[in-house]
């Protein structure tokens, strides 16, 4: 029996309005994983930081996750990142879960909305 999604985690059709071709392309990997049953998996992307390219890899669910959190918060995705990068001590794949996590706690990412 499949697990279903935690209610803190958004829904698809919350993250594709109004968003730029290149998160369209992270929501479609991401949902394409969720049909196969992968929402575990794990998706690898390229992305610039404080001007530098680097690779992050999330579990499917934390890219939709994080993606919702920079729409409610109306800054860009890489925005985002940089900022999390900035405050991380451990790895970066690391760093983007807790932040989810803690956006999650704090309520950020409501059950229900849209």
């Amino acid at each position: 029996m499949r697990a279903t999604q935690p209610p803190c985690l958004p829904q698809d059709s919350l993250i594709l309005a109004n968003w730029p071709d290149y998160f369209k392309r992270i929501a479609k990997t991401a949902r394409l994983a969720d049909r196969a049953g992968m929402d575990e998996a794990v998706v690898k992307r390229s992305v610039r930081i404080a001007g530098h390219a680097t690779s992050v890899s999330l579990e499917a669910a934390f890219w939709r996750a994080l993606g919702e959190i920079a729409r409610r918060r109306a800054v860009p995705l890489a925005q985002l990142l940089a900022e999390i990068d900035a405050a991380r001590r451990g790895n970066l794949s690391s760093a983007i879960r807790l932040f989810v996590l803690e956006s999650c706690r704090r309520g950020e990412l409501g059950a229900g909305e849209g």
